[in-house]
């Protein structure tokens, strides 16, 4: 939840700012991956007696202060920087009049409804690649992907080629939880389903957009994996790749008769 100040001179303009506000967000949510709601930003105009800087500046510099709960990666930091200056030099500005800041708060110092924030921070290792751009329910066994990873976690991949399967976890950030629509639902909404809660049932839409399937390994090389039926549209982002331990992963499982159905034809 990022928290943005933006300080300008008060000869910028409220559609000018407009724009600001929206090339700035863009650029955040394009290099931290935050969900587009979160949009919380405050805009200061001054005077040019109260907002002093060197002259060889222009009158369309800005300080943008971005506050932030630790943990973003370097990588990230440098993305901000780099995604807010292309988008805000799209309105015209040089690159040399923005100056960004990013302060970093722990948790304790974040407060909302009388108590202290908290929140969990996931980074994606890498991102799924494939043909397939719409969510769907049936068919995914057909599909192949291509895992590429983050430079970071180059060769994090060593030793995968001994395993046959992988569990993947992603983030579901196409999914959009509904309480009133999702809490309780007929799984993928099918009449001869029966009424249960979402955590009763793989839906998409669910309170923390998390994702996991197993998948078959196809090939493996030093910066990317390629798997065989993972459930996931291009783009994905992916969370985990563990290897798949049948002492740990394999059960003797019981399910409702239901859940065969609704299975029968999704791989």
């Amino acid at each position: 939840m990022p928290l943005v100040k933006i300080s300008v001179r008060d000869s910028w303009t409220s559609d000018r700012i407009k724009e600001l506000n929206k090339a700035v967000h863009e650029g955040l949510v394009s290099a931290l991956k935050i969900e587009d709601w979160d949009f919380f930003h405050r805009v200061y105009k001054f005077s040019k007696e109260d907002f002093v800087f060197p002259d060889f500046k222009s009158e369309n510099f800005m300080i943008i202060e971005l506050y932030l709960f630790p943990g973003r990666t370097d990588g990230q930091k440098e993305a901000v920087y780099r995604e807010i200056c292309q988008n805000v030099g799209k309105l015209g500005i040089a690159p040399t009049d923005i100056f960004i800041q990013i302060i970093e708060q722990p948790n304790i110092n974040w407060g909302i409804g009388g108590k202290a924030m908290s929140e969990i921070i996931i980074q994606p290792i890498g991102f799924v690649k494939n043909e397939v751009s719409e969510r769907k329910d049936v068919s995914w066994g057909k599909d192949t992907s291509v895992i590429e990873l983050n430079e970071e976690f180059y060769s994090g991949l060593k030793g995968l080629e001994d395993f046959s399967h992988v569990i993947v976890l992603y983030h579901l950030d196409k999914a959009n939880y509904q309480k009133e629509k999702h809490l309780q639902r007929r799984p993928q909404n099918r009449d001869d389903m029966p009424l249960v809660g979402i955590f009763s049932q793989r839906g998409k839409d669910r309170p923390n957009k998390i994702g996991m399937t197993s998948v078959e390994i196809v090939s493996v090389s030093e910066k990317s994996l390629t798997v065989k039926g993972l459930d996931a549209i291009d783009g994905t982002p992916v969370l985990d790749i563990k290897p798949y331990y049948p002492v740990y992963d394999k059960k003797d499982a019981q399910v409702p008769e239901w859940v065969n159905r609704l299975m029968e034809h999704y791989f």
